[in-house]
C-alpha cells in the first residue's frame, strides 16, 4: 500500500526522549520496511549514543542522527562566558558533563550553550533536509502537505531533556513558518521517584511545567543571548503539549520505564508518521481546544493521550500451536507405552527375518549349505602306483575345501549382514513410528540382544564340538591309511581289499571336509551374531540417548508453552489480545503417520535419522512440523481484520468500546475541578492496516465513543493490530495529579539550587496554582453554607444563594448556582461580584449576632457536617474537608480578636 505522510521531524532529548524516538523508529521499520524520507530524527544527549535491543534486532540512530553535547570544564565556562553568566543559577554543581547532566537542569542547558553553534547548524540542516523537494518524488509515499510537524520528546525529570527542551524549541520555532507545527511530548517524574538519588526529579518537573505554562501566555516574552545572537522566546512557543505519567485515568499503572518509552514512541508514530491528513486533523482539533482557554484564570493548555491496541499475534499463536503439536509428537510417538508382549514379538521377529538358531539353522544354512561342495575323488584304479598319490592328495583337497568355504562364506555373510540389518532397521523404523514406540523399540532391542547372545553362545559351543571332532579324526586317518597300505601289499585280492580300504579313507576325508564346513558355518555365524548384537546395541544406546533427548524436549516444550501462555497474559496495559479458539488447553491431535510422512516428504529422512539428530536440531524439526499444520498456517496467515470480520456486529462494537476504554490518557487530574462548563474533550484517531478494507468505519466508531469531533481513520500497514489514539484536551497545570507534591519539593527552603534554567525565573514566573483570591472565595462559600448565615442552601438537587443584587424579589432573592455541591461551588467562584456580595453579607451578620454566637454556631455546624461527611462520596467528602478547614480558620480568626 502507499502511505500518505506529513513532513515530520522528531527530536529526542536525553535518555527517555531518545528511547521513545527509537521505539517510533522500530514501528516505522516494521510498518514501512524503511524510514520514509520525509521523516527525520535527531537525538541530543550529554551521554554517549544509546541503542534499543528488540526482538527485531538493534534499533539505533545513525551518526548523522545524533549529537552529543558535553562540557568537560563547566566551572571555566561559567566563569568566563557572558551569555552563561546572565542566566546560570547560583550554587549548581560543576562536574564535567560527559555522561549525563545528573538531574541538574541548568547543567543540561549549560551543555547546550557550550555546543550552541553545532546544535543550531544541526537543527537548520535537519529542517532543510525535510524541506528538500526530492523527497516528494518517492513514489511509495504521498505527501499530505508542505507544512512541517516538529515533535520534541523528553522527560521533565532529569537534567538533559528538561534542561534543553525550551532552547531547542526556540531554535526550531525561529525556523518554522506559521503553518508549521511544534509539539511537545513530556514524561512526568513519577516513574523515577522510587529509584535512588532522584530527589530532584519532581521539583525539576514543576519548574519545567511552570516555564511551559508561562510561554503559552500570549504576552510572555524573554530575550537573551545564545551563540552570539539575541534570541526571543515568546508566547505560543508550542502548538500543543502532552504530559504523560505512569498512571492513567483508569488507575492502571505503567511500572516499567520501557513501557512508557514505547508508549511515547507509539504516540509519536500515530501523530507524526503513518497518519497523513488525520494527524493534521488531530493537531488542528487540539489547537481549537487550547485557543484562549483559561480555567480559574490559568492557562488551560495541558493535554495527554492514551493509546490502545487490539492485537492479533498470528505468528505468536502459530508458534504456540506448533510447540503444542511438537510436544504431542514427542509424548505420543516416543514417550511411554506398554512393553509386556516384547518377548513374543521379538522371537516372532527372529523367525520372520530368518535368523533363528536352536530350533532352526537359519543363519548357518544361509552362510553355507552342507554337502554343496565337491567330494574327495576315487583313484582311477587301485594299483600300487596310483594309490600312494591318491592318499597324498588329502591335504591339498582339504586346503582347497577350506579356501572355497572361506570365500563362499565371506560372500554370503556380507550379504546376510546387509539383508538382516536392513530388516532390523526397517523394524526399528516401523516400531518407532507407532504410538508410544520408543520404549517398545528399546525393549525389543534389549530382548533381541539377549536372544542373539544365546545363539552366539550356542554357535560357539557347537564350533568347539566340531573342532574336537576334527582332532579326534586324526587317529582314524592314520589307521585308515595304514589299512590301505596293508591292502596294497596283499598277495591275493589286493585290488578288492584296496578298494574297500580306500572307500573307508575317502569317507573319512569327506567327513573331515564336512567338519571344516560346519566349523566355518559356525565361525561365520558367531561373527554374524556378534555383528547383529553390536548393531542392536548401538541402536539401543542411540535410542536410550534419544529417549533422554525426548525427556529434555518434553521439559523444554512444556516450559516454553507455559512461558508463552504466561507471557500472553502479561500483555502491556494498553493491549488487548484477540483470542482464538484453537489454543485450548488440550494438545492438538496428531496422527503419528502424519509426522513420519512429513519427515519423508519435507525433510527426506526417516524416523531413525531423526532419532540420530542433536537436541536443538530435533526441536527445530518438530516445531517446523508443527508450523506445517494447516491450522498453524491458518492461524499465522490471518489479519486482525479477518478475525474481526467473523464476529457479529455487537462483538465488533464491543471491541471499539474496549479500545476507547483502554486508551485512557496517561495522566490523572482533579476531576472535581474540571466539570460543568469546565470540561475536556476527547479527540480520536483509529489506526488500521488499510482504511479501505476494514471492519472499523467512522459511523460505527462514532456511535460507541463520546466526542464532538469526527474520529479519524488512518492506515498503518500493520495487519496484526488495530490502534486507538485518544487525545484529551485540556486542563490547567495545577489540577494535574501530584503537581502539589512537586510544588512542595520545589518550594523547599533547603533546596541545594534553583530548579529553573534561569536564575530569576523562580521569582519572576507566575505560579501554577491560582492566587489567594480563590482561597478567599472558597472561605465565603464555606461560611455561606453555615446555618448561622443561611446564605447558601440546598433545595432538592440544586444549590441556591441569596443575592439581593442578582436575585428576584418574588423569589426571595434566591439565585440558582448549580446541581451538586462541587459544581455549585465552582459556579460561585466564577462570579466575583457574587463573592463580594456574600462577603459583605457575612460581615454584617457577624457584626449583628456577635462573635460568641457566631463561634458557637459555626462550631456546632462544623461538628454536624463532619458527622454527615462519612456518608458522602469521596469527592464530596474531600470538599467538606476543605470547608471544615475554612470554618476552623475563620473561628480562629474571631477568637484572636
Amino acid at each position: 500500500m502507499s502511505y500518505t505522510l506529513k513532513k515530520t521531524t522528531v527530536i529526542g532529548i536525553g535518555g527517555t526522549g531518545i528511547h521513545a524516538m527509537l521505539f517510533m523508529k522500530q514501528k516505522l521499520l516494521k510498518t514501512c520496511g524503511e524510514i520514509p524520507p520525509m521523516i527525520k530524527f535527531l537525538g541530543i544527549d550529554t551521554a554517549d549514543k544509546d541503542a534499543l535491543e528488540t526482538k527485531d534486532g538493534v534499533i539505533e540512530l545513525s551518526e548523522g542522527e545524533f549529537l552529543k553535547i558535553e562540557v568537560k570544564n563547566p566551572a571555566s565556562l561559567i566563569r568566563t562566558n557572558k551569555e552563561v553568566k546572565e542566566w546560570i543559577p547560583d550554587d549548581i554543581p560543576k562536574f564535567a558533563l560527559t555522561s549525563g547532566a545528573k538531574q541538574v537542569r541548568a547543567l543540561g542547558r549549560l551543555a547546550l550553550f557550550a555546543n550552541s553553534s553545532r546544535l543550531e547548524a544541526k537543527l537548520q540542516g535537519l529542517l532543510s533536509s525535510i524541506r528538500d523537494y526530492r523527497i516528494e518524488r518517492v513514489s511509495k509515499y504521498e505527501l499530505f502537505s508542505e507544512n512541517i510537524m516538529v515533535n520534541i520528546v523528553c522527560s521533565l525529570a532529569g537534567g538533559t531533556g528538561a534542561g534543553c527542551f525550551l532552547d531547542v524549541a526556540m531554535l526550531i520555532r525561529e525556523n518554522l513558518k506559521t503553518t508549521d507545527k511544534l509539539m511537545g511530548y513530556f514524561l512526568l517524574p513519577d516513574i523515577f521517584t522510587t529509584k535512588p538519588a532522584t530527589e530532584n526529579v519532581e521539583p525539576n518537573a514543576y519548574a519545567a511545567i511552570k516555564e511551559i505554562n508561562y510561554f503559552f501566555s500570549s504576552g510572555s516574552r524573554h530575550r537573551y543571548m545564545l551563540g552570539g545572537k539575541e534570541r526571543c522566546i515568546e508566547g505560543g512557543l508550542f502548538n500543543g503539549v502532552y504530559l504523560i505519567n505512569k498512571l492513567n485515568k483508569r488507575s492502571v499503572e505503567y511500572s516499567n520505564i520501557k513501557d512508557l518509552e514505547e508508549f511515547l514512541g507509539l504516540g509519536l508514530f500515530l501523530h507524526s508518521s503513518a497518519t497523513g491528513k488525520a494527524a493534521a486533523d488531530v493537531v488542528d482539533n487540539l489547537e481549537a481546544q487550547l485557543l484562549g482557554k483559561k480555567y480559574y484564570g490559568m492557562p488551560t493548555v495541558f493535554c495527554s493521550f492514551g493509546v490502545s491496541e487490539v492485537e492479533y499475534r498470528g505468528d505468536w499463536y502459530a508458534e504456540l500451536f506448533a510447540k503444542k503439536i511438537a510436544l504431542n509428537v514427542v509424548q505420543k510417538i516416543f514417550m511411554g507405552g506398554e512393553v509386556a508382549d516384547g518377548e513374543k514379538f521379538t522371537r516372532d521377529f527372529v523367525k520372520r527375518i530368518g535368523i533363528e538358531e536352536h530350533e532352526a539353522d537359519d543363519v548357518i544354512d544361509a552362510i553355507l549349505v552342507p554337502g554343496a561342495l565337491k567330494k574327495f575323488p576315487f583313484p582311477p584304479d587301485y594299483s600300487k602306483d596310483v594309490i600312494g598319490p591318491s592318499l597324498a592328495r588329502r591335504d591339498s583337497f582339504l586346503n582347497e575345501i577350506r579356501q572355497d568355504v572361506k570365500n563362499l562364506a565371506k560372500t554370503n555373510i556380507a550379504q546376510l549382514k546387509a539383508d538382516k540389518v536392513k530388516m532390523l532397521e526397517q523394524e526399528i523404523d516401523s516400531r518407532l513410528s507407532m504410538i508410544h514406540g520408543l520404549e517398545f523399540t528399546k525393549n525389543f532391542l534389549r530382548i533381541l540382544v539377549g536372544i542373539l547372545s544365546e545363539y552366539k553362545e550356542e554357535m560357539s559351543k557347537e564350533r568347539n564340538d566340531k573342532i574336537k571332532l576334527q582332532e579326534d579324526m586324526k587317529f582314524r586317518f592314520d589307521q585308515a591309511r595304514s589299512e590301505v597300505e596293508q591292502a596294497s601289499r596283499a598277495l591275493f585280492g589286493a585290488r578288492a581289499k584296496m578298494a574297500t580300504a580306500f572307500e573307508l579313507y575317502k569317507r573319512l576325508v569327506d567327513k573331515e571336509a564336512e567338519t571344516i564346513i560346519e566349523i566355518e558355518r559356525r565361525e561365520r555365524a558367531i561373527e554374524f551374531f556378534a555383528y547383529m548384537i553390536d548393531v542392536s546395541d548401538k541402536w539401543f544406546f542411540r535410542l536410550e540417548g534419544f529417549g533422554k533427548y525426548c525427556s529434555v524436549l518434553t521439559q523444554d516444550l512444556v516450559h516454553d508453552i507455559e512461558h508463552m501462555e504466561k507471557e500472553g497474559k502479561k500483555v502491556k496495559p494498553f493491549v488487548e489480545e484477540l483470542k482464538i479458539a484453537l489454543l485450548e488447553k488440550e494438545l492438538p491431535y496428531v496422527e503419528p503417520a502424519d509426522f513420519i510422512k512429513w519427515l519423508k516428504d519435507a525433510k527426506q529422512i526417516n524416523v531413525m535419522e531423526f532419532a540420530e539428530m542433536g537436541l536443538d536440531e530435533m526441536e527445530l524439526v518438530l516445531v517446523e512440523f508443527g508450523c506445517s499444520h494447516e491450522k498453524a498456517k491458518d492461524i499465522m496467515g490471518k489479519r486482525v481484520d479477518e478475525v474481526l470480520k467473523g464476529m457479529s456486529q455487537s462483538e465488533k462494537m464491543k471491541y471499539i468500546t474496549l479500545l476507547d476504554s483502554m486508551a485512557s490518557p496517561l495522566w490523572q487530574y482533579d476531576q472535581g475541578m474540571i466539570c460543568g462548563d469546565k470540561k475536556t474533550e476527547n479527540i480520536y484517531l483509529f489506526g488500521v492496516e488499510d482504511p479501505d478494507d476494514t471492519v472499523f468505519v467512522p459511523e460505527d466508531i462514532k456511535v460507541a465513543i463520546a466526542t464532538p469531533y469526527e474520529p479519524s481513520l488512518v492506515g498503518t500497514g500493520d495487519p496484526a493490530k488495530v490502534i486507538c489514539l485518544k487525545v484529551e484536551a485540556a486542563v490547567p497545570a495545577f489540577v494535574v495529579s501530584n503537581i502539589s507534591r512537586y510544588r512542595e519539593k520545589y518550594m523547599n527552603i533547603h533546596k541545594p539550587f534553583s530548579y529553573h534554567i534561569h536564575k530569576e525565573w523562580e521569582k519572576q514566573l507566575p505560579d501554577l496554582f491560582p492566587g489567594a483570591e480563590q482561597e478567599e472565595a472558597r472561605r465565603y462559600w464555606s461560611l455561606g453554607l453555615a446555618t448561622v448565615y443561611n446564605l447558601i442552601a440546598k433545595k432538592g438537587e440544586y444549590y441556591y444563594i441569596r443575592s439581593e443584587k442578582k436575585g428576584e424579589r418574588t423569589k426571595s432573592y434566591q439565585l440558582k448556582l448549580g446541581q451538586g455541591r462541587v459544581e455549585s461551588m465552582k459556579a460561585f467562584f466564577a462570579d466575583a461580584e457574587l463573592v463580594q456580595e456574600t462577603k459583605g453579607a457575612i460581615e454584617r451578620i457577624t457584626e449583628k449576632e456577635g462573635t460568641k454566637k457566631i463561634i458557637d454556631e459555626l462550631t456546632s455546624y462544623g461538628r454536624d457536617i463532619e458527622t454527615k461527611a462519612s456518608k458522602q462520596t469521596e469527592e464530596i467528602r474531600k470538599q467538606i474537608e476543605l470547608e471544615l478547614q475554612d470554618i476552623e480558620d475563620y473561628v480562629n480568626s474571631l477568637l484572636s480578636l
